[in-house]
């Protein structure tokens, strides 16, 4: 397994994971249930750690597909500059899960300012996952930067 594998293996869990926290947030609130917001602040937990790897890879993977044809290197570094802002959105988003989960262990009962932060910093770190992504699609993938520009 190389460094672009893990990359690519990893980079999944974020990218499809925080939307699906979300989702799971809305499916809280309108059953008004407390259990399941903690599930998915859980999830957000275990979610937001994978980017640690899908970042730290980042880097070697780099230098196995930076030979290859089609690669663009003003891509990639958009690409990784956007991973940095990924890495910390996601990072703080866990944390944010967290500061969930220690408030309702010790109160009990959430706090609604808690819950609207989590939940608006959550949509932020999808718009960032999403470009990140999008820049990251495009670094080998030609057929995609075509579509792209003839769309324009």
């Amino acid at each position: 397994m190389n460094a672009p594998y893990i990359h690519l293996f990893f980079n999944h869990f974020p990218v499809v994971g925080l939307p699906l926290v979300l989702l799971l947030f809305l499916i809280s609130y309108l059953k008004r249930s407390q259990p399941i917001f903690i599930s998915g602040c859980w999830i957000l937990l275990i979610v937001s750690l994978t980017a640690i790897p899908t970042y730290w890879a980042g880097g070697p993977a780099e230098e196995i597909v930076e030979h290859l044809p089609y690669f663009d290197k003003k891509i990639q570094e958009t690409h990784q500059a956007w991973g940095q802002y990924a890495l910390l959105a996601t990072l703080f988003s866990g944390f944010l899960g967290l500061v969930c989960l220690f408030y309702d262990s010790f109160k009990k009962k959430l706090n609604k300012l808690l819950i609207v932060v989590t939940v608006l910093w959550l949509l932020v770190n999808i718009v960032i996952l999403f470009i990140t992504a999008g820049y990251g699609s495009r670094i080998l993938h030609q057929e995609i930067r075509e579509q792209i520009k003839s769309s324009e």
